[in-house]
């Protein structure tokens, strides 16, 4: 029989091939870590320091018609679907219900934070109030706050006309065509 001798080219070849499969285990534990990683949080990026605040977040992108209540590890909690695209600010009431501005189309406003209907649903999603304030002299916009009572504070846009703006007070100069004021609606 007859002996082979090792190549230096066989050496390299033998090398190439176990830093192959090397490669290949430590890609499949890497996906597979990343996996179970991620199986872990359902929505979103979240950074969970120890300074964080404990408890939930409550969010809904601005595209979409659904809002998300998440715990601090990122694990959907509950969702609410349905309404429309958000008018920003939306409150978890002390009852489970959802207070949440909902953005709707107008010809006279189109501005970033608009709004213009307010609905409560509870946590099945069943709309239990809702109201516009979307009118061409008044517009809800960004935020709305749930008082004590039950009542809510809805701010809006209110448009004042060049002649009821300077009998208020404004300079002439500095009007064209109108004024969009602020008021706050109870």
């Amino acid at each position: 029989m007859e002996k082979r001798k090792s190549t230096s080219g066989d050496m390299w070849s033998c090398q190439a091939s176990c830093f192959k499969n090397m490669q290949k285990y430590c890609l499949l534990f890497l996906l597979f870590l990343n996996y179970n990683l991620s199986a872990q949080q359902t929505v979103g990026t979240f950074i969970n320091e120890p300074e964080a605040f404990q408890g939930y977040t409550l969010f809904q992108p601005n595209s979409s018609f659904t809002t998300y209540l998440i715990d601090n590890c990122g694990r959907k909690v509950h969702e609410w679907t349905g309404g429309g695209r958000p008018g920003v600010g939306i409150y978890l009431l002390p009852n489970g219900n959802l207070l949440r501005p909902i953005r709707i189309q107008s010809g006279i406003f189109n501005a970033g934070g608009v709004g213009g209907r307010v609905e409560i649903v509870d946590w099945d999603g069943a709309l239990i109030w809702q109201s516009s304030f979307a009118t061409s002299t008044m517009h809800q916009h960004h935020d709305v706050e749930p008082l004590p009572n039950g009542n809510i504070l809805v701010l809006a846009w209110d448009f004042k006309t060049d002649e009821e703006a300077i009998e208020a007070g404004r300079d002439p100069a500095t009007l064209i065509g109108g004024l969009w004021s602020e008021k706050v609606l109870e």
